[in-house]
């Protein structure tokens, strides 16, 4: 169109000056020609600056029209109908702070795009985008160009707000905004947190206002639109000219991760990993000069597969293309789950072929001709971790590594299940005070003695002769209720199948009556019957039980198995999470109980645990009760007797508190452990103690025989459930509900502790 007007108005140009040069020469220079030409002249370019004129009006039009078309095309490719085009989105945004300013908008010009190996961004026509929000809104939030963004319906409402404390509390973070699912929980985000947080009604294109409010329920139909709207999401802030970390509700963030991102300036992606061993070092030679503080990046982007659960894009091309093949993609196939679609893409046309170079970043998402369009980083799983490495596996432990973030996956008992787990490691903070009201009730859990038949306790003895905390005068911190802390072998059986056996030494495990499953099944049905019992006396005192830790023999995995998940450093035994052996999602409305860790609770009100506010039972019915006899405490450390070399790598730690750094201060030396009712010090130097010298004939007994003082401390901890009573009290209607372990290759088994239930009540005189 701009040539074609140079043309014309060149063309007029020459025509003009023809005109004058032959109206000039042909009259002679006389005056009456001189008269004419100059009236001839006038007219002329009058005629002419009227076409010309006209002409500017017409290309004007024409360029309004190609413009309006061209970015209601663009809005029509994000997925938008007409109508919402014509409608504002800054009446759904809201950011609720009441010192927020009100600050004007920045054309797209004005964008900062950022830049990648993959070059710069390339701004789109529309500043608004299909999920509802504008480009200046993510805008305003961002800092250093960087924003946080996560989602969430109603369901997920004490999930949002642990997300928000950790992220704005605990780590002081700002530039991240939530998007609700549902309308009820844009209003409970606004009304519970005005005066901070980021928000505005997200919705969902593929959910019912209805469904959209409920639990979606892994796997199910709903379950895959929450994860296509996820990507539309992903998909428009790659497009907002920012870097974006994206991170789904059901992850704890431990650490600012921000500072660790921006040690990869050339990664377009960093993305989390189902991975279940560390990686930074298998090439040490390769990988060492790359470590900062000792952390890096996993050393193969498709040594397992990606998790979209945690994920940072720079503002890139290489992104922007990325995204957009990953949602026209799901949106094509219902049955494609968007998971699975990424990991398609990352390795599309040799994406997992690309050199490595030991900094753990390669190029990947190669098109049609092998030519690679991002660069792509896999999340160190001891830093950025799933949910087996965290919270079974503790690898960030045994690393010594201090975890920036913890995603609830590869648990058991839906949301539930994840909700326990953070719970168990103390990075919950999603509880109303209605969760510590209340009385509790604990006691210190016991394991069959002969599965340390091979062992000996480390500068000690394997009698029973203490009774409390406090029998040993060499002093309390070396002893668990009398109880060596650390033991020398035992336990073989299920040693043998851990880390870092090789996982090719043993078969899966072929039938029930396999040794192995059935001691781990002797192993949990002990512990469990002792918690069942626990759980009737609580109930009758009105009170609540705090869950104690469990002890298991082998890994729980969702298909036939040796002993523990594939590819993982799982050291066995190990105490394993509560969903693993008690089927959490459906005796959560049947049974009152608190996780283990719960004296350690970071919501806990300060005081609330106190030698005042304690009592401790000692049970000397035990003295005459054979279970009793034959069983120990859980000890803290195990050092196996199969393996050559003691050191810290080989030994097996049964820590029942989680370590935290930087967001956390757990306060613990190592030895004694606050969240565990058994070594918590204020509740072993409880002012209050009652001493059961028989066991009670029943419960209103057991209620007489404690005393009103005993009855009105907000905590009470029994040394043992072994001899509390002559027989069981366990009922069904408070039990747990116990799960099954999986897998053997002819199906599960369930638990059963009402059949050794009769074992714990056996005396003699």
């Amino acid at each position: 169109r701009l040539l074609f007007l140079l043309l014309y108005l060149l063309f007029l140009l020459l025509s003009m000056t023809t005109t004058i040069i032959t109206t000039l020469f042909s009259s002679k220079w006389s005056k009456s020609a001189s008269s004419y030409s100059s009236s001839f002249l006038f007219k002329s370019m009058r005629r002419i600056g009227t076409k010309a004129l006209v002409l500017l009006l017409v290309v004007l039009v024409m360029k309004i029209t190609s413009a309006t078309s061209s970015s209601r095309e663009a809005m029509r490719r994000v997925g938008f109908e007409e109508d919402e085009f014509k409608r504002t989105t800054w009446e759904r945004a809201s950011f609720l702070s009441s010192s927020s300013s009100s600050l004007s908008r920045r054309s797209l010009k004005d964008v900062h795009l950022g830049f990648s190996h993959s070059g710069e961004t390339k701004p789109v026509a529309q500043t608004k985008l299909s999920t509802g929000l504008t480009i200046e809104h993510i805008q305003k939030i961002a800092k250093d160009n960087t924003i946080i963004v996560t989602w969430a319906n109603h369901h997920y409402l004490d999930f949002a707000r642990n997300w928000i404390n950790h992220v704005q509390n605990r780590l002081g973070l700002s530039n991240f905004i939530i998007g609700a699912m549902d309308e009820k929980m844009y209003e409970s985000l606004k009304e519970e947190f005005s005066g901070g947080v980021h928000t505005w009604l997200m919705g969902s294109q593929g959910i019912s206002k209805e469904a959209v409010k409920n639990d979606f329920g892994w796997g199910t139909k709903n379950f895959h639109q929450m994860g296509r709207d996820k990507i539309r999401l992903i998909r428009d802030f790659t497009r907002s000219g920012v870097n974006v970390l994206v991170s789904d509700i059901d992850v704890v963030w431990l650490r600012n991760p921000l500072p660790f991102f921006k040690r990869y300036p050339v990664a377009d992606v960093l993305v989390s990993s189902d991975q279940l061993r560390s990686e930074t070092m298998i090439e040490s030679l390769k990988q060492k000069k790359f470590m900062v503080d000792g952390e890096g990046l996993e050393f193969h982007i498709c040594h397992a597969a990606s998790n979209i659960g945690i994920m940072w894009f720079l503002a890139s091309r290489g992104n922007q293309e990325l995204t957009t093949e990953w949602v026209d993609r799901i949106e094509k196939d219902d049955n494609l789950w968007d998971q699975s679609a990424f990991n398609d893409l990352k390795s599309l046309n040799g994406g997992c072929q690309t050199q490595v170079d030991g900094s753990g970043v390669q190029e990947a998402y190669g098109d049609e001709n092998k030519k690679m369009r991002v660069k792509m980083g896999a999340l160190p799983v001891s830093l950025f971790a799933n949910g087996h490495t965290y919270y079974v596996q503790r690898l960030h432990e045994r690393e010594r590594k201090n975890a920036y973030a913890v995603h609830a996956t590869f648990q058991y008992g839906g949301t539930p299940g994840k909700r326990n787990r953070m719970r168990e490691a103390n990075a919950w903070m999603g509880e109303e005070e209605e969760y510590f009201r209340g009385k509790f009730m604990s006691f210190t859990p016991r394991v069959e003695r002969d599965f340390f038949r091979s062992s000996t306790e480390s500068g000690g003895n394997n009698n029973n002769s203490s009774d409390s905390f406090e029998a040993s005068s060499e002093g309390r911190n070396d002893y668990i209720d009398g109880d060596k802390r650390t033991v020398r072998g035992g336990f073989d059986i299920f040693v043998e199948r851990g880390w870092p056996e090789r996982d090719s030494k043993f078969p899966s495990i072929p039938t029930k009556e396999e040794k192995v499953l059935t001691e781990n099944e002797r192993l949990v049905n002990f512990q469990l019957a002792q918690i069942n019992e626990a759980l009737a006396i609580a109930k009758h005192l009105d009170r609540i039980l705090i869950i104690p830790p469990i002890l298991c023999g082998i890994d729980r995995v969702w298909f036939p198995h040796y002993g523990r998940f594939p590819g993982s450093h799982l050291q066995l035994p190990f105490i394993c999470p509560q969903d693993h052996v008690i089927n959490v999602e459906q005796w959560r409305n049947k049974g009152k109980f608190r996780e283990r860790s719960f004296l350690a609770h970071p919501q806990m009100p300060k005081g609330a645990v106190s030698p005042d506010s304690s009592a401790r039972v000692v049970v000397n019915g035990k003295r005459t009760n054979e279970a009793f006899k034959k069983s120990r405490t859980i000890p803290m450390e195990i050092i196996p007797t199969t393996r050559h070399n003691a050191d810290d790598k080989t030994k097996i730690s049964l820590r029942r508190c989680f370590e935290h750094h930087d967001a956390y201060d757990s306060g613990n030396d190592g030895k004694v452990e606050a969240c565990d009712p058994s070594q918590n010090v204020a509740i072993q130097n409880a002012n209050t103690v009652v001493s059961l010298e028989n066991p009670a004939e029943n419960l209103e007994a057991l209620e007489q025989m404690l005393g009103g003082e005993a009855n009105s401390k907000k905590f009470l901890h029994f040394d043992t459930m072994l001899g509390t009573t002559i027989e069981s009290v366990a009922k069904p209607e408070s039990s747990v509900i116990p799960d099954y372990w999986c897998c053997h290759m002819k199906g599960s088994v369930r638990y059963n502790p009402d059949g050794v239930k009769g074992e714990l009540f056996t005396t003699k005189s």
